[in-house]
């Protein structure tokens, strides 16, 4: 079972409306603390994708690419090259 460790924190602001200053209390929890606990989380962790990857299907003719994750992207394929590259040859 998730328990969530980070407690909730407050901040108050204050927003002009119709010539009025406003002010509001809201209540939140930090998301690095929140993304933390997630991680730290026995159940959960093993079910994170750290790696990117390339799918493809074959269409009875070909392979077509498809992308139904955000680490199927380009974008983050392209990130994982260049960190791996840096890496190793510290270009």
């Amino acid at each position: 079972m998730l328990s969530i460790v980070i407690k909730f924190e407050s901040e108050k602001f204050a927003v002009p409306f119709k010539g009025e200053e406003e002010e509001y209390e809201v209540f939140f929890r930090p998301l690095w603390g929140w993304a933390t606990d997630l991680l730290d989380d026995p159940q959960l962790a093993p079910f994170f994708v750290w790696d990117a990857q390339r799918l493809s299907k074959f269409n009875g003719t070909s392979f077509v690419r498809f992308f139904d994750e955000p680490w199927t992207a380009d974008r983050m394929w392209d990130i994982q090259v260049w960190l791996g590259a840096y890496y190793y040859t510290g270009v």
